[in-house]
């Protein structure tokens, strides 16, 4: 039997971690923090929509303001729990993000892209348009026109030419009934300019993803991690001890759960898709490319 899982207001904003500094916050961040905090608050206590919509939108004009203040680069935010902080391990940007639920059960996603002091276009918003993209899983989007997202992974991608694009690991509650995880694919282009989606994804739906979208019921729980994962790298037969042996690797993998329908007859309904007990697929990096591999062996201790 499924265990119900109750989805809140800014759900998964405890799996983020701040950035820990030893240096004493400014009096303007802190004043500014202590005010997010309280405007925070409130919009978890609220039920109405229109006062949520009224409190946000004071939200997204504050934080704005105070992710252009020099210090805030490295201001850890501890106190707001419901806002996601979100740090590249590169250091080369922060993500900040958080989301609504709405009277109807649907989540808008807001946020804000925050580069390191002195680059492009310092702040960016994040504008959730995810109603009214069509066919996300194939489209390159910007931050105007964004799937919106709770991101809880980032990992970074050298291309070559020194040059490094970043995966998204992220959480997305559609609706009563429905939720999704997502692998997205964040690139800052040489003026500055975000991109959301890259062909990046091999082997997987004719290689024509820009993004993967995994779509299951709100009732279910997907593993959707990063890590190193030991593989079979070659099989071959020993003919004294009449038997095959295996060679292993360590290898960095995104692991999943492999989705199915409660139901053959439910196919194509994504609200009764669940993980099937114990099988996992995974994509592998090798190079700057995810490939897509089917049915691994988990075997990491974690």
């Amino acid at each position: 039997m499924l265990k119900k899982k109750h989805l809140l207001l800014f759900a998964l904003a405890g799996i983020w971690s701040g950035i820990n500094l030893s240096a004493q916050p400014s009096w303007e961040m802190k004043t500014a923090e202590d005010s997010l905090k309280s405007l925070f608050h409130r919009l978890g206590s609220t039920t109405e929509d229109s006062l949520k919509i009224e409190l946000n939108a004071r939200v997204v004009h504050l934080l704005r303001n105070t992710l252009l203040l020099p210090p805030s680069f490295d201001y850890p935010f501890d106190s707001i729990k419901q806002m996601g902080k979100l740090a590249a391990p590169d250091k080369k940007f922060r993500i900040y993000l958080w989301n609504l639920r709405m009277q109807n059960g649907t989540y808008r996603y807001y946020g804000f892209i925050q580069q390191t002091p002195g680059q492009h276009a310092n702040v960016t918003s994040l504008i959730d348009r995810s109603d009214s993209i069509m066919e996300p899983e194939t489209q390159l989007l910007t931050p105007e026109n964004w799937y919106g997202a709770l991101y809880y992974k980032i990992i970074p991608v050298e291309t070559g030419h020194s040059k490094t694009v970043y995966t998204l690991l992220g959480w997305d509650g559609i609706n009563t009934l429905l939720t999704q995880k997502l692998i997205d694919i964040l690139t800052f282009k040489e003026n500055g300019e975000i991109q959301f989606g890259a062909p990046l994804f091999l082997d997987y739906a004719a290689n024509q993803n820009m993004r993967i979208i995994f779509r299951y019921s709100c009732e279910a729980s997907m593993i959707l991690k990063f890590d190193d994962q030991t593989l079979i790298n070659t099989k071959h037969w020993n003919p004294r001890k009449r038997e095959f042996e295996n060679t292993t690797k360590q290898a960095p993998i995104i692991v999943c759960d492999r989705l199915i329908p409660l139901d053959p007859q439910l196919e194509g309904l994504y609200q009764h898709y669940v993980p099937a007990s114990d099988v996992y697929d995974g994509f592998l990096l090798e190079g700057s490319k995810w490939h897509y591999i089917k049915g691994i062996d988990v075997r990491n201790k974690n």
